[in-house]
């Protein structure tokens, strides 16, 4: 994988996790995320139009 960012958001529920729960909190989530993300090839592609007067018909 390339070009990636993984953002995790905790609510916090009123249970204080500590430095090392919130490491393992938040790693375990990216984890789960990459694990299960699927993979799409993406083309760099470029628009343009062409334009013309009638009479060129």
């Amino acid at each position: 994988m390339s070009n990636v960012v993984v953002v995790v958001m905790r609510y916090f529920g009123g249970i204080k996790l500590g430095y090392d729960g919130l490491v393992k909190a938040y790693g375990d989530a990216a984890s789960l995320v990459i694990e299960n993300a699927g993979v799409v090839e993406v083309y760099e592609t470029e628009r343009f139009e062409v334009a013309f007067p009638y009479t060129y018909c």
